[in-house]
């Protein structure tokens, strides 16, 4: 059955320190708390806001890639230890093992739609 979701209809949480993260598609056994069906396939989607101001935590994963599209504002995606400018438009792709950042230095929002991808 397919179906229509909004973004505005999940309950955010924070995660990578100071990311805010709506679940919107979930992967069975991972992301159970997201608004639409639980994915069979091996992927997730969710919508990540960082504050003004603020940056995500520096880490990478051994298990899944990542694709990051920016919706909105600008700032800068460090992936393994080179830092990149990224403004709206932009897709960042951080395969596994990369490790990655989210860093905002202005005063807006920063807004992007995560791919995660489950390449084990």
């Amino acid at each position: 059955m397919a179906n229509i979701f909004n973004w505005r209809d999940a309950r955010p949480v924070v995660n990578h320190e100071n990311v805010v993260i709506s679940y919107i598609l979930g992967q069975k056994g991972v992301d159970e708390r997201s608004i639409g069906p639980v994915l069979q396939s091996p992927w997730s989607l969710t919508r990540h806001y960082v504050h003004p101001r603020k940056n995500g935590d520096y880490h990478d994963h051994t298990d899944k890639e990542q694709v990051f599209y920016v919706i909105s504002g600008t700032g800068k995606m460090k992936l393994d230890g080179t830092i990149h400018d990224i403004k709206e438009g932009d897709v960042v792709h951080a395969p596994v093992l990369c490790k990655h950042q989210i860093i905002n230095e202005t005063d807006d929002w920063l807004e992007l739609i995560v791919i995660s991808v489950d390449v084990k």
